[in-house]
């Protein structure tokens, strides 16, 4: 889906560009394992350490970039996705959350108006 949006829009492939020069590599990651141990740990250890973890500590704090208003423009929250904010939007109205805004939900309506357009 990111593929299509990014395709339609020139724009969005010059952030992709400059976006990749900051993906982690596969050196840097195996560099990391190695170094942190990470998964390293017998499975019954990581399932002992797991069965204490709080959902406070695993969940994903939303920053102010994964808010949008109800009445934003899809062509606001479309960037914010295409450009790599965490999924799904957190929709408000004034400061009370109303929703969430998925990826999949938008690409279906950019998919119908697509599919209804008159091609020349």
């Amino acid at each position: 889906m990111i593929d299509i949006f990014r395709a339609l829009d020139s724009g969005f492939r010059k952030v992709r560009s400059k976006r990749d020069e900051k993906t982690l590599t596969d050196h840097f990651v195996q560099k990391a394992v190695r170094e942190l141990n990470l998964w390293m740990d017998p499975v019954e250890t990581v399932c002992q350490r797991g069965s204490k973890v709080t959902v406070g500590e695993a969940m994903h704090k939303p920053d102010e970039s994964e808010f949008i208003q109800e009445d934003d423009s899809l062509e606001k929250a479309l960037s914010y996705l295409v450009m790599g904010v965490h999924q799904p939007l957190i929709v408000k109205k004034g400061n009370d959350v109303t929703g969430v805004l998925r990826f999949g939900n938008l690409f279906e309506v950019v998919h119908k108006r697509l599919v209804a357009c008159a091609l020349t």
